[in-house]
């Protein structure tokens, strides 16, 4: 928080931080971009402080970044209220008042993990066709396959029946792999807002499957499907 705006080196307790958006480039290849790709090595932070690898959205001056974690990357961190991997805006660092010029240029982070172990979900920053799993005290970032997917449309896999849903076209078959729970969005005042709206003509193949919900931890049993115009077969 006080260091976003430091003109000279400023000292984090990130084991690898980046602040972005704070100085300008005229390559005439890359531009004024960032492109940080980590394929392994471990990052570790233990000072109950930081995260492993913090990409800090400074925003000052215009900059697009493309950051990508895989392979065998290993990432831990002590810190509550801290993930392993974090892009963090101004506000997350508790800066409710920016210095002038400052948190302008914003959101033009694309971060994507496919593989690696992580001490927190990342599930935030994980790239289409993978998923984030928990496995002993770590997570984990694999490609989704038929024994780790929640749902399968043709030969495409998904972490959530919602996503399926979302990427069905008509007359698609949506085949569920595993039991989920769908946890409603909503409060007790609003719980008919839908949780999967459906508006293409699909099948839902249960396959023997359940979808329940964890409604009633909350109190109230939320409306699961909206189907929007759409003629949806359930077998």
């Amino acid at each position: 928080e006080q260091n976003y705006n430091y003109p000279g080196n400023a000292w984090l307790p990130d084991a690898l931080y980046v602040f972005n958006g704070t100085y300008e480039s005229d390559n005439g290849k890359y531009g004024n971009s960032l492109n940080l790709e980590i394929t392994g090595g471990t990052f570790n932070c233990t000072n109950d402080q930081g995260s492993a690898v913090a990409i800090y959205d400074i925003g000052r001056v215009p900059q697009k970044s493309a950051v990508t974690i895989s392979g065998k990357a290993v990432m831990t961190n002590s810190a509550e209220g801290r993930s392993a991997y974090q892009v963090l805006s101004l506000e997350d660092i508790g800066v409710e008042n920016p210095a002038s010029g400052y948190g302008k240029y914003v959101g033009d982070i694309e971060s994507s993990i496919t593989g690696g172990t992580f001490s927190t979900d990342v599930s935030a920053y994980v790239a289409d066709g993978h998923i984030c799993e928990k496995s002993d005290n770590n997570y984990v970032v694999s490609e989704l396959n038929a024994d780790n997917a929640v749902a399968q449309v043709g030969d495409d896999y998904y972490a959530t029946l919602a996503e399926a849903l979302e990427d069905a076209q008509d007359n698609e078959t949506v085949k569920l792999l595993k039991d989920t729970v769908i946890t409603p969005v909503g409060t007790e005042s609003n719980n008919l807002i839908p949780q999967i709206t459906i508006s293409s003509d699909v099948t839902i193949d249960l396959n023997g499957k359940q979808v329940t919900t964890a409604g009633s931890a909350i109190g109230y049993t939320p409306v699961l499907f909206n189907i929007d115009g759409a003629t949806v077969t359930i077998t």
